[in-house]
């Protein structure tokens, strides 16, 4: 029979255990929540497993170290207070039977606990391929050993996300089965944030990708195929939107518009593979013209039909610009005469008709554009190879 006294001492040693328990578990639930919350946090894999070595290294564990698994190969990844071998070498272990081990039974082990590994024990740490092998050597009374396996597979990446956590303990510590608990946990949040990182990453490039191809897409959309050029519905958006910035007052501008002297005939008798050799000629020195001006757009509306779009800020002396854009239309005239031909054709050349405008003087960028190709039409009716350039203010007809 239990004496009062040894009922009390019964009672207070089961309260204790209960305490406890129950302290662990608030312990353990807190750096579980701390863990967590870090790791999912980072953004950077190796970051979000240094998170969980570092962890592991305040719970007193000595050279934490988390493995990759590839194939045969276990990596060695990240550790901290690792020996200057093995942090050096950046340690690759293959065919290690431990690590094996653990990763085939995917079950945690622990060398001072489990005495079903006793044939294992003997090999730990034997071989100086083994990060164990100089850990020892260097902390010989840390012969305790954890490790731990974590193992995914990735719908998206169609791979396993495998590996092994590992430390080392000294014989006064105990790994009971609520610490395994805990460790277990630590390796479910590296296997869980690496997926989600890996993940995250895939997506990252996915988008990166298809954000390029929307780019592609929209820059084939806008551009002429042969020549490079911004293309007929690029040009008539693009008027627009200058049109309404010079209502505005914020912006004046120069249409130019090219039309092609006698091209038809350069396919009717040289073929058409001539014809576009011609036009690639012409869009080539387009760009090269484009290229003197930021604030210079070059297009390909038609079959031999081109236009270039100059705009300049409010402010400016307009007179002076005047003279600058009929010498850059005077430029245009003289250089297509350097322009591809096939044998045996004539030169080139080309009407232009060039039309300045400030606020109100149109009522809308079609009215500007149509004022534009009658300018050229004329330069056309009018002995062709010439510029019908009408400024802002000034007025001019070049021919030589």
């Amino acid at each position: 029979m239990i004496q009062p006294s040894g009922l009390e001492n019964v009672v207070d040693l089961a309260v204790k255990n209960v305490n406890d328990r129950h302290g662990f578990r608030r312990e353990s639930d807190v750096f579980l929540y701390k863990l967590h919350q870090e790791m999912h946090s980072t953004p950077k894999i190796k970051d979000t497993l240094m998170v969980a070595v570092t962890a592991l290294k305040d719970r007193g564990y000595v050279c934490p170290r988390i493995y990759r698994k590839d194939g045969n190969w276990c990596n060695l990844v990240v550790g901290i207070d690792l020996p200057s071998e093995v942090a050096q070498a950046r340690f690759s272990v293959r065919n290690d039977s431990v690590l094996e081990y653990i990763y085939q039974e995917n079950n945690p082990i622990y060398v001072q606990d489990d005495v079903t590994l006793d044939s294992l024990d003997s090999k730990l740490g034997q071989s100086s391929d083994d990060p164990l092998f100089h850990i020892l050597r260097e902390f010989p009374e840390h012969k305790g050993l954890v490790a731990v396996p974590y193992d995914s597979y990735s719908e998206l990446l169609h791979k396993n996300i495998s590996g092994i956590i590992a430390a080392n303990y000294g014989s006064s510590r105990k790994v009971d089965d609520a610490e395994k608990r805990l460790l277990d946990q630590v390796g479910w949040f590296v296997e869980d944030n690496v997926a989600r990182l890996l993940e995250m990453k895939q997506f990252q490039q996915v988008n990166r990708q298809l954000e390029l191809l929307n780019h592609q897409l929209e820059l084939q959309i806008k551009l002429d195929g042969p020549t490079g050029l911004y293309n007929k519905k690029t040009f008539h958006e693009d008027l627009g939107g200058l049109f309404s910035e010079i209502q505005y007052g914020a912006a004046f501008g120069y249409l130019f518009w090219m039309d092609f002297d006698k091209f038809r005939e350069i396919n009717n008798q040289y073929g058409h593979p001539e014809g576009d050799k011609v036009i690639e000629g012409v869009g080539r020195f387009m760009q090269e013209i484009a290229r003197t001006d930021r604030n210079r757009k070059v297009y390909r509306t038609g079959g031999d039909e081109f236009a270039l779009v100059q705009w300049f800020r409010s402010g400016v002396h307009i007179d002076i610009v005047d003279t600058d854009m009929f010498n850059l239309s005077k430029r245009l005239r003289d250089g297509v005469h350097g322009l591809y031909v096939p044998k045996g054709c004539p030169q080139l050349s080309a009407s232009i008709g060039v039309v300045g405008t400030t606020a109100g003087k149109f009522f809308s960028s079609d009215e500007w554009y149509r004022y534009t190709d009658n300018a050229s039409y004329k330069a056309k009716r009018n002995g062709a190879d010439q510029v019908n350039f009408l400024g802002v203010h000034k007025t001019e007809n070049y021919r030589v």
